[in-house]
């Protein structure tokens, strides 16, 4: 059964207010984040993006839910009250603001995250160039069972 479209801004304004809630928890997991991503705690850290991940499917969920009311034209809804009608353009506008923060977050722990990688990266070609330079150093020494060469640095007399 189709709502009417008395109903659907009624339930629209339910649905944004969730969609706000969630988006905020999801800017506060996202502060604990950069903080475990700039104290390199990754065990932690992937236990909150399973969090987070949970979290992004109630979103698809509610946005799912919200397209019916994002398809129909804005003339066309028909609100209790004019409040009603505030409150959910005030709800639309903290989510794109919600948004563009969690953005800026997710931008900031992958740039870490890039320049850690690189970091380790570097460390482990050092690693490698040092290994290789000590192998070749052994392979010039000399082989077992035989005494290496000596120099006599002693004076007589």
């Amino acid at each position: 059964m189709m709502p009417t479209p008395h109903t659907i801004p009624v339930a629209a304004a339910e649905l944004l207010r969730l969609k706000v809630a969630l988006l905020e928890r999801l800017w506060e997991l996202g502060q604990r984040q950069m903080e475990l991503v700039q104290n390199e705690d990754f065990t932690e850290l992937f236990k909150l993006l399973g969090v987070k991940q949970r979290l992004l499917g109630g979103l698809g969920s509610l946005q799912r839910d919200l397209a019916e009311w994002q398809r129909q034209d804005p003339a066309q809804r028909v609100w209790n009250s004019a409040t009603e009608q505030e409150e959910c353009q005030a709800s639309v506008t903290r989510c794109e603001e919600l948004l563009r923060l969690i953005m800026a977050q997710e931008q900031y722990c992958e740039t870490q995250m890039i320049s850690r990688r690189d970091s380790v990266a570097s460390q482990l070609l050092g690693l490698e160039q040092t290994l290789a330079a000590r192998q070749a150093y052994d392979a010039q020494e000399t082989p077992a069972g035989e005494l290496p060469a000596q120099l006599d640095l002693c004076a007589d007399g």
